[in-house]
């Protein structure tokens, strides 16, 4: 009997570990029909993935465990709670010191979706 693999065993063994954790990050669902990073950071906080700070970054990484409660009215105390979780690991495992823990953790979450740009760039 052939042992078969399944295409993530076959992506993983033709791509280097950060190259998978890029194509995740740009196909994971991020709720309201949102797929990708890039995509969320524009409606969600109507800023590109480079301008974004660690409260926003930590929202962003919860979002696809549940992607159907991102109605940020309505089911925000969950994914302030997660996302203040993620927050407080990441403190203690030292990638940013505790007294800007308490800023992170008071940073609000948005409070409505920013329209996307209306701008695309064509190259001629």
């Amino acid at each position: 009997m052939e042992k078969q693999n399944s295409g993530g065993d076959q992506h993983n063994w033709l791509t280097r570990d950060k190259k998978i954790i890029r194509d995740w990050a740009e196909m994971a669902p991020l709720g309201s029909n949102i797929v990708g990073v890039i995509a969320a950071s524009l409606k969600y906080f109507g800023r590109t993935l480079d301008k974004l700070f660690w409260p926003e970054y930590d929202l962003l990484a919860v979002i696809p465990n549940n992607p159907g409660y991102v109605n940020l009215r309505n089911h925000n105390h969950m994914i302030l709670t997660k996302r203040n979780f993620l927050l407080e690991n990441l403190c203690r495992l030292g990638y940013f010191p505790e007294n800007d823990l308490a800023i992170y953790l008071d940073n609000d979450l948005p409070k409505h979706n920013s329209p996307p740009p209306q701008h695309g760039y064509q190259w001629l």
